[in-house]
């Protein structure tokens, strides 16, 4: 669709902002207010036209949010644990924006994201489906039809009525290739209809941002290219003191990475420390000897930036792993031995690879609260629970019924905050990187030795572990 079609505070358009040279005074204020509203959404109160505002108005004011993300992209774009840091947080600002938008706009955004191709439209309305396919979905598929679904929203997991000044929130459908549908079906919150994943607007709201983020990712790396091969000298001044502003108003605020060095006797013996995911992924290797590819790249990237070595991590998947059973550690080295070392930047591209976010880990690797079903959560709460003491008590702590009941809401990283808040007595707002939660963790037990920062994620495609 047209860009100039968009709503105006849909960033990933190209918006005439003017002359643009900001004092640091002004990219410092920029920042400041940027990280106030990653902070609380809440904060947000700018993206949409006020009641009688002019169209002029409107537009001057939202200029400053496209001048905001101009400023912070250039800031972080060739900071590679920033950037991550960048995307998770706007991806969160634009699923809070879309939330709250007019359903004609979400229709505008909706287009852009999922553009028409050649093999046809990619999201259709309920009701445009029915058309295009010719057939009576609403009875086929036992969906309350229009007039009856307020009185059916406490008994249809699939539909959900959020009241809007126009009409009734709609229910969509999306093509099967972009919905997550593996993801949605594994908690039963979909209906597959030949081709195409049904589900309330409200309900997408997760893969819709991470459409974003990767058309978003795409936009960056296109940003650092320009600046390695076009920036001058001037540009790049800047690019670095807007780096050293970001640094010095969300390192403060913002656990990113900082998980140092673990005062450990033996990097596995603190299992306690590591989030679910990874507490499941040790406990797998020792259990069955083995683990899936982007398993084993997700536990190999881990235990490297928590402190295991490279000849220890060798030893460990060689004393472990069930393929490597008969061979040498020599043999085995000359064999995997290279794709250990590659994360390590010791081969290859000599790339020092960073950890994943919880974002992607959520949509390609393991993440405990989207692989468990609810009753499969419950059993792992109730088994911490067991090793407390007065445990008749502690079952019925309302922090861990919040682990389950984010869980049943499908908050995988409420739930995980949940979860540490439920074993470190620490007040957890929401796990977004797996050494975020090492990091809470650890210093709740007193175990942390402060050093340099470790780079945290990374999206880039990494040779796994075999």
């Amino acid at each position: 669709m047209s860009e100039s079609q968009l709503p105006l505070w849909f960033p990933l358009q190209s918006r005439p902002i003017g002359k643009f040279k900001p004092t640091l005074a002004e990219i410092e204020e920029f920042i400041h207010r940027r990280s106030e509203i990653y902070d609380d959404l809440k904060n947000d109160h700018d993206f949409s036209k006020r009641h009688g505002e002019s169209d002029a108005a409107y537009q001057e004011r939202i200029a400053v949010d496209s001048k905001t993300i101009t400023v912070m992209k250039m800031g972080i774009v060739e900071d590679l644990v920033y950037t991550n840091w960048f995307l998770e947080y706007e991806g969160d600002l634009f699923q809070y924006r879309f939330e709250n938008a007019l359903w004609s706009d979400k229709e505008k955004v909706l287009d852009f994201l999922f553009p028409d191709d050649e093999f046809g439209q990619n999201w259709m309305v309920l009701d445009d489906l029915i058309a295009h396919l010719g057939e009576d979905l609403i009875q086929e598929l036992n969906i309350p039809p229009l007039n009856t679904r307020k009185e059916q929203a406490k008994k249809s997991q699939y539909l959900t009525y959020k009241g809007e000044e126009f009409g009734m929130q709609k229910m969509i459908a999306l093509s099967y290739r972009y919905a997550s549908a593996h993801l949605l079906r594994r908690n039963k919150r979909i209906i597959i209809y030949k081709g195409w994943v049904l589900l309330s607007l409200d309900r997408y709201s997760t893969t819709i941002k991470h459409r974003y983020q990767d058309l978003f990712q795409e936009d960056l790396d296109k940003l650092r290219e320009r600046i390695k091969t076009e920036a001058s000298g001037e540009i790049k001044r800047l690019r670095g003191q807007i780096n050293d502003l970001i640094h010095r108003h969300i390192s403060p605020k913002y656990s990113l990475n900082t998980v140092g060095s673990l005062n450990l006797e033996g990097t596995i013996n603190n299992m306690i420390l590591f989030p679910p995911c990874i507490q499941e992924l040790l406990q797998k290797v020792d259990e069955t000897g083995y683990l899936n590819h982007n398993q084993r790249l997700q536990l190999g990237l881990f235990l490297k930036h928590i402190g295991m070595g490279v000849d220890e991590q060798l030893r460990y998947w060689y004393e472990r792993a069930v393929d490597n059973k008969g061979l040498s550690f020599e043999e085995f080295e000359s064999r995997a031995g290279y794709n250990i070392r590659h994360l390590y930047g010791l081969e290859g591209s000599e790339k020092d690879y960073n950890m994943i976010a919880c974002s992607k880990l959520q949509l390609e690797y393991y993440c405990t609260f989207i692989q468990r079903d609810v009753s499969g959560v419950k059993s792992m709460v109730e088994h911490y629970m067991k090793q407390q003491p007065g445990y008749d008590q502690a079952r019925k702590h309302p922090i861990a019924l919040q682990v389950i009941q984010n869980k049943e809401k499908s908050q995988p990283k409420m739930a995980c905050a949940k979860y540490l808040e439920m074993t470190s007595n620490r007040t957890v707002k929401a796990i977004t990187f797996p050494l975020q939660y090492v990091n809470i963790a650890a210093k709740s037990s007193g175990k942390l030795l402060e050093t340099e920062p470790i780079p945290e994620v990374e999206e880039e495609e990494v040779t796994p572990v075999d």
